[in-house]
């Protein structure tokens, strides 16, 4: 909700999507329909996550105790982040030691911390990661009014990523320094700083599109998107799919039909969804491989039923430190 009362129940529907997007990403690549649903559509679901958290952090700047509101902002992403990255350090080690057997176990240890700090505990958690490092240098980019030399600094860097990402650089000094820290280009300064100053500038701009225009632009970014898929060149199409979306989906209004503990639940579904389903997957090797609709339907059931499960059994408060 922002300061003119208007709630955004939209967004959290279109997170649940974007959850069950991802979860394909991971689980399904079945030609030749398959394949470009998760290339093409697929994509757009983390930049939207991103661009919301960006919108809603500057809704909560608003606020006049920023300092508070950012403390308690990063203290809850921080506690969710620690709570599931001890959760599955056991599946984290698993997959560490099976993808380099040939690393000692100091080595293990130190990957791991690698990945806590710098490119997210099992992988899949760097999202979270990026909230932390985002909301911090936003928040410091706003307090001293630098947001938009901070802007323009991470718009180069996710040029740069992009560049990477064709294949060009990785030879270069910034190409090896990206993936002896972060691994890969997705990571808080490539991508996810980024995509969350898009959704602050959009909420600090009260910028607001006409939901026709909005549905143009995406089904002709959809649209393009589909004939690039195999081009790498397709996460530019990803960002203005997301864009588009989120630009939609701001505007419209569905509180007559969801209430706002309906909301609250499915937000916190989607993120259940985002947040177990990796350790399920890597147990099966779903993501290794070429899986199938089963797979898929399998991963989806078994984390709606361990969100069902811990809705029902666990307090209120700790559900709301494991989902937000």
């Amino acid at each position: 909700m922002n300061k003119q009362g208007k709630i955004y129940h939209s967004v959290d529907f279109a997170k649940l999507i974007c959850a069950f997007l991802i979860i394909f990403i991971h689980t399904y690549c079945f030609e030749p329909w398959g394949a470009w649903i998760k290339y093409v559509i697929c994509p757009l679901a983390v930049p939207f996550f991103f661009i919301a958290s960006g919108f809603f952090l500057e809704k909560g700047l608003q606020n006049k105790n920023r300092p508070e509101y950012i403390r308690n902002y990063f203290g809850r992403i921080f506690s969710m982040y620690c709570i599931w990255t001890l959760l599955t350090l056991p599946v984290s080690w698993m997959n560490v030691r099976r993808a380099h057997a040939d690393y000692s176990t100091t080595m293990h240890i130190i990957y791991l911390a690698r990945e806590f700090f710098f490119s997210g505990s099992l992988g899949i958690y760097w999202y979270l990661l990026c909230l932390l490092y985002g909301c911090a240098v936003i928040y410091w980019l706003d307090k001293y009014h630098w947001l938009k030399i901070g802007s323009c600094i991470a718009a180069l860097l996710f040029t740069a990523g992009v560049i990477l990402n064709c294949g060009i650089g990785w030879n270069s000094w910034y190409g090896r320094f990206t993936h002896i820290i972060f691994g890969s280009t997705r990571n808080p300064f490539n991508e996810g700083i980024f995509y969350m100053l898009i959704g602050f500038g959009i909420s600090r701009m009260n910028i607001h599109v006409k939901p026709l225009f909005s549905s143009i632009c995406f089904v002709i970014s959809l649209l393009i998107a589909f004939f690039l898929y195999q081009n790498t060149t397709i996460r530019i199409m990803q960002l203005f799919l997301a864009l588009s979306a989120f630009l939609l989906t701001i505007e419209l209004d569905i509180s007559p039909l969801i209430t706002d503990g309906t909301s609250i639940r499915i937000r916190q579904l989607s993120t259940a969804l985002y947040l177990l389903q990796f350790p399920f997957i890597l147990l099966f090797d779903y993501y290794l491989r070429n899986s199938t609709l089963i797979d898929y339907s399998t991963t989806l059931a078994f984390c709606i039923a361990v969100y069902t499960a811990c809705r029902l059994m666990l307090p209120a408060k700790i559900n709301k430190v494991l989902y937000g």
